[in-house]
């Protein structure tokens, strides 16, 4: 790889965001789309726990009692965008990475 091409490699990784600096991609998304997922939380999978949604007592405490297998919960976070036309926000960090948020 040369000087060149390495200039154009750019790195993103979660930031603060509303006051909540997440650790991975679940608990980013988690904070953004509690509402959402609360609403949909019977037709999530990859989810243990559910009844602890509503229990926000962190967002990085709730993630680790209500994720069970991170595969099956992003796969049904897409069906659920694209069956039932669930509008998730996107992290910061990810809006960022697309520059749909030029900050």
């Amino acid at each position: 790889m040369s000087i060149t091409d390495a200039s154009k490699i750019k790195i993103f990784y979660q930031i603060s965001e509303d006051s909540y600096h997440a650790r991975s991609f679940e608990d980013a998304f988690i904070k953004v789309n509690l509402t959402k997922l609360i609403d949909q939380k019977d037709n999530l999978r990859g989810l243990q726990n559910k009844s602890e949604l509503t229990n926000t007592t962190g967002i990085y405490d709730l993630t680790e009692k209500i994720l069970k297998k991170k595969s099956d919960f992003a796969f049904s976070l897409l069906y659920l965008a694209l069956s039932k036309n669930i509008d998730w926000q996107m992290p910061l960090y990810i809006k960022k990475c697309f520059r749909m948020d030029p900050k």
